[in-house]
C-alpha cells in the first residue's frame, strides 16, 4: 500500500464515527490486564495510544489508571472521544509521525491501527518514544480461521472483490517485524479467543466501518452489505463470529 492509499483508509472512517464507535468489537475480559503485565506499566505510567479513533482501546486502559496521550488526526473521530473522556485524556491531532520524540512514555500502545504507520519510520520512531525500558503493544482483532460465518459470506466477498486465495494462518507479520528490526530485541505473542453473535444489522454495522468497505465505489459496497445481511438472514437471523485478538509486545 502506497502513502496516498494508506492515508485515503486511515481517514475513511471520519465518514460514520458514530457507526464506527457502536460498531467495532471490545476486548475479551483480561486482555488489556496482560497487555499492562507485558508491558509492565504501573498506576500513572505515561501512554501514548496511536490512531485512538472513538477511545475503544482508551476506556480499559483509564480504568487501569494510566496517564493517556491519545493520537487521533481524525476530527470526528476524536471528537467522540473527547465527549466520553472529557479533560481525562489528552489529544493530540497531528499523525503519530509527526509527534515529537523525547523517550517520555512507557508504552506505546496501537490498537487496530499499527498499520497505518509509515512503514519506513514505524519502529525507530516508537523507540524513540519510550523510557529506556518501556513497550510497544500491539493490538489486532483477526477473523479465526475456524470461523463458520468464513465460508458462509466467502461467495459474497468473491462476488465484490474477484477470486482470492483465503489465508491458511493467521498473520504473525507485526510479530516478526519486530523481531528483525534493530530497535527492539525482546518480542512477545498473545492470543486471545473469543465468540460473540450477530445479527444482520449487527453484522452490517461491522463491515460497514471496514477500510476495505469504506473505500469501494458505492454500488459495489451496497452490493456488498445486502449480500452479507441475506447470508446471515438465510441462516436464522444471526450468526457466531470467531475472533481472535492478537497482542504482540516489544522491547
Amino acid at each position: 500500500m502506497n502513502k496516498i492509499e494508506r492515508q485515503r483508509r486511515k481517514m475513511a472512517f471520519e465518514a460514520l464515527p458514530e457507526r464506527y464507535d457502536r460498531a467495532r468489537p471490545r476486548y475479551p475480559t483480561g486482555f488489556f490486564d496482560e497487555v499492562i503485565a507485558l508491558c509492565g506499566l504501573a498506576p500513572g505510567d505515561p501512554v501514548l495510544e496511536v490512531g485512538a479513533g472513538t477511545g475503544i482501546a482508551t476506556a480499559p486502559l483509564l480504568e487501569r489508571d494510566l496517564v493517556i496521550t491519545a493520537v487521533e488526526p481524525g476530527a470526528r473521530m476524536r471528537a467522540i472521544g473527547k465527549a466520553k473522556f472529557g479533560d481525562r485524556v489528552t489529544w493530540v491531532a497531528t499523525p503519530y509521525e509527526s509527534v515529537p520524540a523525547e523517550g517520555q512514555f512507557a508504552a506505546v500502545i496501537a490498537a487496530q491501527s499499527w498499520h497505518w504507520i509509515d512503514p519506513a519510520i514505524r519502529h525507530a520512531h516508537t523507540r524513540a518514544m519510550l523510557h529506556e525500558t518501556g513497550a510497544v503493544a500491539i493490538i489486532q482483532h483477526r477473523h479465526r480461521l475456524d470461523c463458520p460465518f468464513r465460508a458462509l459470506s466467502e461467495p459474497v466477498y468473491r462476488e465484490v472483490y474477484g477470486p482470492r486465495a483465503l489465508p491458511t494462518h493467521l498473520p504473525r507479520t507485526e510479530a516478526q517485524a519486530l523481531r528483525d528490526s534493530p530497535w527492539f530485541s525482546s518480542v512477545e505473542e498473545r492470543d486471545h479467543h473469543w465468540v460473540a453473535t450477530y445479527t444482520a444489522d449487527d453484522l452490517v454495522d461491522l463491515v460497514a466501518t471496514h477500510s476495505d468497505t469504506l473505500t469501494l465505489p458505492e454500488a459495489r459496497r451496497q452490493h456488498l452489505l445486502e449480500g452479507l445481511r441475506a447470508v446471515v438472514e438465510r441462516h436464522g437471523g444471526t450468526v457466531p463470529y470467531h475472533r481472535t485478538a492478537q497482542l504482540v509486545v516489544g522491547r
